[in-house]
């Protein structure tokens, strides 16, 4: 870092992880694209791609983290943010829009 350089720090802040992330994080670790995804949750790929950007929301944040459930074998209740971080896939990075 340079000398220069502003650094912001964040006391009492820990980075949350949104939908969004942890979307992306299982996907990713699944080894499939935004499209084949999208067909496994019955969604189409444009609405499925703006839930991952954070741009849009589900209409039933449940209903999805079910399917998800199903589809990835990882806990409903991490996509939603009712269990603790750890509990999610490991070596996952907040992406700057969950910040």
């Amino acid at each position: 870092m340079e000398a220069n350089a502003k650094v912001t720090r964040m006391p009492g802040r820990i980075p949350q992880w949104g939908l969004d992330d942890r979307l992306r994080k299982v996907r990713r670790d699944m080894g499939m694209t935004q499209e084949e995804l999208a067909a496994a949750l019955g969604v189409g790929a444009k609405a499925y791609g703006a839930w991952e950007a954070g741009t849009n929301r589900p209409a039933d944040v449940l209903e999805v983290a079910q399917k998800m459930e199903l589809v990835s074998g990882v806990p409903r209740q991490w996509f939603i943010g009712w269990v603790d971080e750890t509990v999610g896939p490991a070596g996952f990075e907040p992406t700057a829009s969950s910040v």
